[in-house]
């Protein structure tokens, strides 16, 4: 397992070294937004060659790395359309790096870096599938392979309907389709993605480690990416995102409170 993880920690520093340079060139630090899913991919594809025996392969391998390249491909392409190739600068970086006492290059090439192991952490059920010791499938795999693509299509229906909602009114709260039942639908589906990963890793010896990936997602979104994401929409919408705010599940989709 040692050589596994050293392998991806190689490639990964690789591949942040180059997307720190795309910033260099874009000038556009959410450049890593996109790049985020293709290096959980590479991560979790290298934890896989370097565990596998590739002349006796398991199905259940097969079928989690084809789920993870579709997963990975959707986001990063949706992220690079809507974004990157508009050339949008999210606003949580120039959040995140306003109180900076070092420069923006360095600070930015650290938070790269630290995305990076988060990226080796999130990709941790693959170690575990990789490894199982059993090569015919359970219950609870032929769960988890019908619960993943459908949170990824939730997810895809999530992120699209946020898209055309603020390309026709990009200044007013999306309220509307998955939105009206969370603040954050997208945050949902990701987790419920992951925890299908940790289910098809769970067989394996100390497979239980598989959930440390969702349960590490789900404190980024608390206490990281939806508190900045939050505190930038109420800047810009003000009451109607406070009372959007009080009356919607944050991540769970659920009916609305009553005010």
């Amino acid at each position: 397992m040692t050589p596994a993880v050293i392998s991806s920690f190689l490639l990964m520093l690789g591949f942040v070294l180059l997307i720190w340079i795309l910033y260099f060139y874009t000038n556009n630090p959410s450049i890593i937004d996109p790049c985020w899913s293709i290096g959980i991919f590479i991560c979790s594809s290298s934890y896989v060659i370097n565990l596998e025996n590739w002349h006796n392969i398991s199905l259940k391998t097969c079928i989690a790395w084809i789920l993870l390249f579709l997963w990975a491909m959707r986001l990063s392409g949706y992220l690079w359309f809507t974004r990157i190739a508009k050339n949008h600068h999210d606003p949580r970086y120039e959040t995140i790096s306003k109180d900076w006492k070092i420069s923006k290059s360095l600070g930015f090439l650290l938070n790269y870096l630290f995305q990076g192991a988060l990226m080796m952490a999130v990709a941790l059920p693959f170690i575990f599938i990789a490894n199982s010791r059993y090569h015919t499938l359970f219950i609870i795999d032929y769960f988890a392979i019908i619960l993943i693509p459908l949170a990824i299509i939730g997810e895809a229906v999530a992120d699209w309907q946020l898209y055309q909602f603020k390309k026709h009114y990009p200044k007013m709260v999306c309220n509307v389709g998955l939105w009206n039942y969370s603040r954050h639908p997208n945050y949902f589906f990701e987790l419920i993605i992951w925890f299908g990963f940790s289910l098809l890793g769970s067989s394996s010896q100390y497979g239980y480690l598989s959930m440390l990936s969702p349960s590490l997602l789900l404190c980024i979104f608390l206490f990281i990416t939806g508190p900045i994401t939050e505190k930038l929409s109420l800047k810009s919408r003000g009451a109607a995102f406070e009372y959007y705010r009080q009356t919607t599940s944050f991540i769970i989709p659920w009916f609305k409170k009553s005010q």
